[in-house]
């Protein structure tokens, strides 16, 4: 499925329009005293090292990946601009963090058949679970910006791709250029 701008629905929801309300709430964020991002990343990020940009749109590349690979870029995707909006903006007093919130009993797997769900959710945790790490990133004390963090509430390492300057740059930018002409204001933060 696509968006109704053409782009994949998954990564058009976990990362475009996640990233494009972000850079729209940019300039109210910047001038908030001690704002914080926190962004629903995946540990499905460690299985893909990179976002291949011709298969988030319609085309061949899209067709043929598969749904998780798909996925796993859109977490990436979002881990990238996470620490991209936080090395860009944390001296500003910005911080932005990217967490998975663990393996949560959702209803992502209501259309699958019953015995997947039944195996699948035993290896889940309850719903309530998945509030935990986000909580904390939202208001620790603590300095957590530029982090990642799993459930409950620890400081991983993530893959060293998220972390790629280059590759977080060239993800902003190709955000900034695929969106703003819904929003022509924000071409302000193209450049650092």
């Amino acid at each position: 499925m696509l968006t109704n701008e053409g782009y994949d629905l998954v990564f058009g929801v976990n990362c475009v329009a996640t990233c494009f309300f972000t850079l729209c709430l940019l300039p109210c964020l910047l001038k908030t005293p001690n704002a914080r991002v926190v962004n629903m990343a995946s540990e499905v990020h460690r299985w893909i090292d990179h976002v291949d940009y011709d298969s988030v749109v319609e085309g061949e590349k899209r067709r043929a990946m598969d749904q998780f690979a798909n996925y796993g870029q859109s977490k990436l995707g979002l881990m990238l601009f996470s620490n991209e909006l936080h090395r860009r903006y944390h001296r500003l007093g910005l911080m932005s963090v990217a967490l998975h919130p663990g393996t949560i009993k959702t209803n992502c797997y209501k259309h699958k058949p019953a015995w997947l769900q039944f195996i699948v959710y035993l290896f889940m945790y309850p719903a309530k679970m998945g509030a935990i790490t986000p909580l904390w990133a939202a208001t620790a004390g603590e300095d957590l910006g530029g982090r990642y963090l799993l459930p409950w509430a620890r400081v991983a390492q993530c893959e060293s791709w998220a972390e790629d300057v280059d590759e977080m740059k060239k993800l902003w930018a190709w955000i900034i250029d695929q969106t703003e002409d819904f929003n022509p204001n924000i071409a302000q933060f193209r450049k650092e």
